[in-house]
């Protein structure tokens, strides 16, 4: 018999953790401090298995069907679903850490081996800090071009351009540094991307 909101509230923990059925391997398991678990047992290259889903209070019983639903079309299609949800968390945390700050940092820390000046790093380290938070914390998946020019022209006029004579080209404006070791870091992030 399938399960119903009103029997999931009104389960009471007992000395030992017990099962509530709701059909096609989903259950609810009741542990003894009072916490509910949702569980998907299947069966995969003929060794049973459990996937957690989550706890109560925060997945729903038609979510928790959801994915019951989900777990069970992976395994028609020959994938095992515990298997998917770990590589889906792996793929997230290498997506989280491959930013463009960290590619930044990458950048530099390159420029450095390459024998380039102390003040040449860190004038590079000083250009790319200058773009701040929102551009560093983006995804390399998602190249960060139009958000770099946004937030160099979001740059006030008076910090965007030197006299002539005091850079590498004249007149060159701070703006202008900032698109060239935003646009290399970039190349360096796609050239290294998977």
């Amino acid at each position: 018999m399938p399960l119903t909101d009103v029997a999931i509230r009104n389960a009471k923990p007992r000395p030992k953790s017990y099962k509530l059925s709701d059909g096609g391997g989903l259950y609810l398991q009741v542990e003894p401090s009072g916490g509910k678990l949702w569980r998907q047992k299947y069966r995969f290259e003929d060794r049973e298995k459990k996937l957690a889903i989550g706890s109560y209070p925060a997945i729903s019983l038609s979510e928790a069907r959801k994915r019951r639903d989900q777990a069970r079309a992976q395994l028609s299609a020959g994938l095992d679903p515990a298997r998917e949800k770990q590589l889906a968390k792996y793929r997230a945390k290498a997506a989280a850490c491959n930013t463009f700050g960290e590619v930044a940092k990458e950048f530099i820390a390159k420029r450095e081996r390459e024998g380039m000046s102390k003040s040449t790093v860190e004038k590079s380290g000083y250009y790319i800090s200058r773009l701040g938070l929102g551009i560093t914390r983006l995804p390399v998946a998602d190249p960060p071009r139009k958000s770099l020019k946004r937030c160099v022209a979001s740059r006030p006029r008076a910090t965007m351009r030197r006299p002539a004579g005091c850079c590498n080209s004249p007149g060159a404006s701070s703006a202008t540094r900032w698109r060239r070791r935003g646009s290399r870091t970039i190349r360096l992030a796609i050239c290294a991307a998977p």
